[in-house]
């Protein structure tokens, strides 16, 4: 039998298909396509490695030889009934390893956690997983990806069958042609639909304690989102600054997620919050917000929008947050946003509403471009907040975190805070930088800080007015002929 599984709040809804998907998987007369061609894992020592040993001396079968939809069968209908008989081969295998009867799931709510996760621990070859078929011999077999200095080979995800055998449920990304290359539909495969619900919990549970104080970072490529996640330590520079703005979200946050949804529900207050942060360039917001969310104690999100940002990626990432909640989702360069993709985001933070646990913050450098409708209906942007340049103290702060005390006597430090008013935080990085390449190159006897702070000056005066151009004469820029 086949069934459709979503995400209904915190459950996961199972209902059968009306026109089951699966017929007599012998369509076409073979005898099941479970050919005992090699295993995907032999002969190929760094896959192996990268399994565990239970899954390394499977012997993976191949459910179907050569590509999809061949042996004449190249019509539409051919692909599908194809596709139907994978399903059932699929099933099959899965039943007579276990003794138990399979049933199909489709993914029709993109549990994005579920394989995410499943693509974790393909990649790092966790113990709990093996890998149990190729779906079709004449297919990519293995992926290859950059990891740190190195490079990393795995299975496919897709084109295999993945079962969790403690959970005895299975995974499949099963290919199928389209009129442009081919994609990938998505599969689960259970005894009941009790296993499946425990093991959906379980899944993103796992997720989430993954997931927690690390910062999950995604990136809108031409291929798609990109996501790295990383340790959700404060970065360096301002995002240790505990300036008042900081004191004030830092408390704001830890009684958002210490109230938990029990004291919203009691005032009729959806548990979730919108904050933006604005401010020139620089200032130190996107440091400011990583440094909260690595105080937060809970998984964290950060999204960098591109132009390559779509319908698909929005709802991706909204996804991701709901799945991971409690969350901080980070919306960097909120102007970024494609007008043609208005109505999307708009949709989408208007379901925060009844996706719980989230709190949203988005920085902007120019928030005079912001569409109205973000900032002028609370329950979208609740709350905007200008990161100011550095104060005083601040100023000092910083460059004594970077370290500039080894530079330069103590009794100049403050000296330096005062002759930098009206730089933001990079300009002050700068500033660092360039004095340390000074002491380099001409030793600490001759070097005057006042000079270096004059050309940064200088060029934030050329940038402003845009008077670039100061040789003597004109400053116009054309062509001779």
């Amino acid at each position: 039998m086949a069934f459709f599984v979503s995400r209904n709040d915190d459950n996961y809804f199972i209902e059968e298909k009306v026109n089951l998907l699966i017929n007599d998987w012998n369509f076409y007369g073979v005898n099941g396509g479970e050919h005992s061609g090699p295993s995907s894992l032999q002969g190929a020592s760094t896959v192996i490695a990268a399994m565990p040993a239970s899954a390394a001396s499977l012997m993976a079968r191949t459910l179907m030889t050569g590509d999809y939809a061949t042996g004449g069968r190249n019509s539409s209908e051919g692909a599908w009934n194809e596709h139907r008989q994978l399903l059932r081969m699929m099933r099959d295998l899965l039943q007579n390893r276990y003794g138990q009867d399979f049933m199909v799931y489709k993914d029709e709510d993109g549990l994005g956690f579920c394989w995410s996760q499943l693509a974790q621990d393909v990649k790092e070859g966790f113990d709990g997983l093996q890998l149990v078929a190729r779906i079709y011999e004449s297919m990519e077999s293995r992926s290859v990806e950059r990891h740190s200095a190195d490079f990393r080979i795995y299975p496919s995800l897709d084109n295999h069958l993945f079962v969790y055998p403690e959970w005895k449920v299975a995974l499949a990304q099963v290919p199928v042609p389209r009129l442009i290359g081919q994609a990938a539909i998505p599969y689960l495969f259970a005894p009941t639909d009790d296993s499946l619900r425990s093991f959906l919990h379980y899944s993103r549970e796992r997720s989430r304690s993954i997931a927690a104080n690390k910062l999950t970072l995604f990136t809108d490529r031409d291929d798609g989102l990109s996501r790295e996640t990383f340790l959700a330590a404060p970065g360096s520079g301002s995002g240790f600054i505990k300036d008042p703005l900081w004191l004030e979200l830092e408390e704001n946050i830890t009684q958002f997620f210490n109230s938990a949804d029990g004291f919203y529900e009691q005032f009729g207050i959806p548990y979730r919050r919108g904050v933006l942060l604005y401010g020139k360039p620089g200032n130190g917001k996107t440091s400011l917000v990583r440094s909260l969310a690595a105080q937060s104690g809970v998984p964290a999100v950060c999204w960098q929008m591109t132009e390559h940002t779509s319908s698909d990626s929005i709802r991706e990432i909204f996804s991701c947050a709901e799945e991971l909640a409690p969350v901080v989702l980070i919306v960097e360069d909120l102007d970024g946003l494609n007008p043609a993709l208005r109505s999307v985001f708009l949709n989408e933070l208007d379901g925060m509403r009844t996706r719980k646990g989230i709190y949203l913050i988005a920085t902007t450098n120019y928030p005079e471009q912001l569409d109205a409708a973000l900032l002028g209906r609370p329950g979208r942007i609740d709350r905007a907040y200008e990161v100011q340049e550095p104060s005083l103290e601040s100023r000092e702060a910083y460059l004594s975190q970077k370290g500039i005390g080894r530079l330069i006597q103590p009794q100049e430090l403050s000296l330096l805070a005062e002759q930098t008013a009206g730089f933001s935080y990079a300009q002050l990085g700068e500033l660092y930088t360039s004095i340390v390449f000074a002491l380099h190159e001409a030793g600490a006897g001759n070097l005057d800080t006042a000079d270096i702070i004059k050309a940064i000056r200088m060029e934030m005066d050329k940038s402003r007015t845009g008077a670039w151009l100061t040789a003597s004469g004109s400053a116009r820029v054309g062509f001779y002929a």
